[in-house]
């Protein structure tokens, strides 16, 4: 059990890290760059 706690904890910390690094790389946030790739209707 405390395995699996762990590995849940890793998971959880790459995620959030690899969140944080997409978010600094990106301020204007995903919704920008889906209205830019949408073709006008």
């Amino acid at each position: 059990m405390n395995f699996l706690l762990f590995a849940l904890g890793v998971v959880f910390a790459l995620v959030a890290a690899a969140a944080i690094r997409w978010s600094r790389r990106h301020p204007d946030g995903p919704r920008k760059e889906a209205d830019e790739s949408r073709p006008d209707a």
